[in-house]
């Protein structure tokens, strides 16, 4: 094997190593996004979650069993719930490819 052999696999090589090094930081970077995304969701699941939770409460101490307590109740159910529902469902789903 000549000197020109050697020094074109070895350059062959470099490239490889570069290359490689080059797909594992995107996926880096992918895998970074990925969390940040799962970070938000879980925050504002929470917060929804709590906010509503805390209105719920509320409307306890100003008109306990009362038609306003009620609205809110039904609130929860029919737009908190299902919308929670929906983003654990996706982040779920997602997080599973």
């Amino acid at each position: 094997m000549s000197q020109d052999d050697l020094d074109a696999r070895l350059e062959r090589a470099e490239a490889r190593i570069l290359q490689t090094t080059q797909e594992q930081s995107s996926e880096q970077e992918i895998a970074r996004e990925a969390a940040a995304s799962r970070r938000f969701i879980t925050r504002t699941v929470l917060l929804v979650w709590a906010g509503s939770l805390a209105v719920w409460a509320a409307s306890a101490f100003v008109d306990p069993g009362g038609a306003f307590q009620s609205t809110v109740s039904d609130m929860i159910k029919t737009a908190v719930l299902p919308l929670t529902t929906l983003v654990l469902g996706y982040y779920l789903s997602r997080s599973n490819r």
